[in-house]
């Protein structure tokens, strides 16, 4: 796919999400953000599958672990062992080629341990839980609908399916990473941006080892990149509605370089992604402007550093116990 095509597919795929989006919220405002993940996992499922009823499923599993994360709200240890076994089922999902559907859930299941804001009622009550969980299956099962209708039929590239050594050191090392920093970031930092930490490992560990380090170390180059271009567009531009129209231009832009470059899912070329994203994130996470904004574009640059360390270590302490328990065994 060329650049310019994958930026019409995205526009395309924008409207229709956007579309979705408003259409919630003309029936309830206050869930028109808050259905978002579920347009985006919506979308994402009826392209995997192609089918309804895996879609749903897929969009089902969204909708229950963000119930379990906004009831475990103030539970920080609960929420840790939550989030390790999150590790787990997107570990193991790699056995079975699902790893780009477990992923995204993994990420929005994440976030919704942070969440400050609900349709209905205050966050760690079940009225909160129920009504979040509702605007995220209302938007997901509109996004499926109309992404089978537009893809008719057609399916993204299945992903393969890894070796079993390669899923335990995936596995263990989401495991081990998601509950100490989620055990760590919910004593000492509950706002939104703090979810950055627990997505940023999510999307650096991969199943070759190669590919983590790879990964880790572009992410951090163009994130560092990417944050000094937020600084300076955070500084020159200070109408809001500006600033997140840049962002939105920036989100396009890193998709359509990401599509139209394969490489990238093996950490090549990662950090030019990385340094168009990181804009668009930290502008869309505190779209205000001023000093606000720019804590944000810091504390991306920090947890982007500490989660590819922690990746990095934790994945290769992980393997030499692999090697060391499989070398006892022959």
């Amino acid at each position: 796919m060329s650049f310019a095509s994958a930026f019409r597919l995205l526009l395309m795929a924008g409207l229709i999400a956007g579309a979705i989006v408003g259409l919630v919220g003309l029936v309830l405002p206050s869930a028109a953000l808050v259905s978002v993940p579920g347009v985006v996992l919506g979308a994402l499922a009826a392209l995997t599958f192609g089918r309804v009823w895996p879609s749903l499923v897929a969009l089902a599993v969204l909708a229950m672990l963000t119930v379990v994360a906004l009831l475990s709200y103030g539970e920080p240890w609960l929420a840790a062992v939550i989030m390790g076994l999150v590790g787990v089922g997107l570990g193991l999902s790699t056995r079975a080629g699902l790893h780009g559907i477990a992923l995204n859930i993994a990420i929005f299941g994440a976030s919704a341990f942070f969440a400050v804001d609900a349709p209905v009622g205050q966050v760690g009550s079940m009225a909160a839980a129920l009504s979040t969980a509702m605007a995220i299956v209302a938007g997901g099962a509109l996004a499926i609908l109309a992404f089978l209708l537009v893809a008719r039929g057609k399916t993204l590239p299945p992903t393969p399916v890894f070796s079993w050594s390669d899923t335990v050191v995936h596995t263990v090392t989401l495991a081990v990473t998601l509950s100490v920093a989620t055990a760590i970031l919910l004593t000492s930092d509950r706002t939104p941006v703090a979810a950055w930490l627990l997505v940023t490992i999510i999307v650096l560990s991969q199943p070759v080892d190669r590919v983590t380090v790879r990964r880790s170390a572009e992410r951090v180059v163009g994130t560092l990149a990417g944050a000094a271009l937020a600084g300076l567009v955070i500084l020159v531009v200070t109408a809001e509605w500006l600033l997140i129209a840049v962002a939105l231009v920036c989100l396009v832009f890193a998709w359509s370089y990401r599509l139209s470059h394969p490489p990238v899912e093996q950490g090549r070329g990662y950090w030019v992604y990385a340094l168009i994203w990181t804009p668009a994130m930290v502008v869309l996470a505190v779209p205000q402007g001023g000093s606000a904004t720019l804590d944000a574009d810091y504390a991306r640059g920090i947890f982007t550093v500490i989660a590819a360390i922690a990746v990095v270590a934790v994945t290769f302490v992980v393997r030499r116990v692999v090697l060391l328990r499989s070398t006892a065994t022959k």
